[in-house]
């Protein structure tokens, strides 16, 4: 009974970190911010440096060839990397093609992630026709369309208070998924919906352990490759180690990348309303991008749907 307890204020603690509402934010987000590039580096949002130096080495784990269309990126320099990203490697291409000729989805992508990734705040509402774009931007509703019911998905591999190691366990495995046919949330998501496309966005580190957060991420992105699946991997806006680590994820298995730290740093307190939750308008779900974007949860539904359509219409590209 004792170890039962224990559990459940463990996992409450957990989803708590995720549950709680911030305050809305005032600011307007600055116009064009997405098409112009910074004037030198941004500032860090913590006074402690990053220890690059124990950042671990480039493996040979990932399944792909370096050959690249990729500009050469920095991981010492991933603060400065766009938002959005410019292009997607040769290799991902074919490995996107080979996937749907396995029986991927060509109009499905799939979340992966932690509490900022639940279905009822991250861009349900693009399949809810309860939105308006940015002026110049109307192009984006040729990829709101084209995965149309994946924006309003709840996928079984996203849980308030799901960590990379937690999303490979057996215990995060929903009811709705069939523990003799999968053993993780991941398999089950992307063994149920067959996407093309998986958008990978983790926020939590429990014990602060960075180097087990890289273990698993990795271990992740292994799996979703061997689905066939294309990754986009997505920065925190809070945690500046944990994006440090990310980057050099990135480039060793040159992967698309959503820079959402540099996304909400123009804003007020950099979009954070505790320094972790995003701050937001007074209904949470504001999607009228076309007044201007006003909070951190603004700039994560708005940049979120502009990577996801850079990526597909590279991903279509010959």
């Amino acid at each position: 009974m004792r170890k039962i307890f224990g559990l459940c204020f463990i996992l409450c603690v957990f989803l708590a970190s995720c549950g709680a509402k911030p305050a809305a934010s005032a600011a307007v987000f600055p116009a064009g911010y997405y098409d112009t590039p910074t004037a030198g580096p941004l500032p860090k949002m913590t006074d402690t440096p990053i220890a690059t130096a124990s950042l671990p080495a480039a493996t040979a784990t990932s399944p792909l060839p370096t050959a690249t269309n990729e500009p050469a990126r920095d991981p010492e320099d991933w603060e400065n990397w766009p938002v959005i990203p410019e292009a997607v490697s040769a290799e991902l291409k074919t490995l996107y093609r080979e996937g749907i000729t396995a029986g991927n989805d060509p109009h499905r992508f799939s979340k992966i992630g932690d509490c900022q990734n639940v279905e009822s705040y991250f861009l349900s509402h693009l399949d809810k026709n309860d939105y308006s774009l940015p002026e110049g931007q109307e192009y984006l509703q040729e990829t709101i369309e084209w995965y149309a019911g994946s924006w309003k998905r709840d996928s079984y591999a996203v849980r308030g208070g799901l960590n990379a190691a937690a999303a490979l366990t057996s215990y995060w495995l929903g009811d709705a998924c069939d523990p003799e046919k999968y053993n993780n949330p991941i398999a089950c998501e992307l063994g149920e919906y067959k996407p093309a496309v998986a958008l990978i966005s983790f926020e939590e580190n429990w014990d602060g352990n960075v180097v087990k957060y890289d273990k698993y991420t990795r271990k992740i992105i292994d799996y979703v490759l061997e689905q066939k699946i294309v990754p986009i991997l997505a920065f925190s806006a809070n945690n500046a180690t944990l994006n440090a680590h990310l980057a050099v994820i990135a480039v060793d298995y040159n992967l698309p990348v959503w820079n959402l730290w540099k996304a909400v740093y123009p804003l007020p307190d950099h979009g954070l309303a505790d320094g972790f939750h995003l701050t937001h308008d007074k209904a949470l779900k504001n999607y009228n991008f076309a007044d201007g974007v006003q909070s951190g949860w603004e700039a994560r539904n708005l940049t979120a749907l502009q990577a996801i359509d850079a990526v597909r219409k590279m991903l279509s590209e010959d």
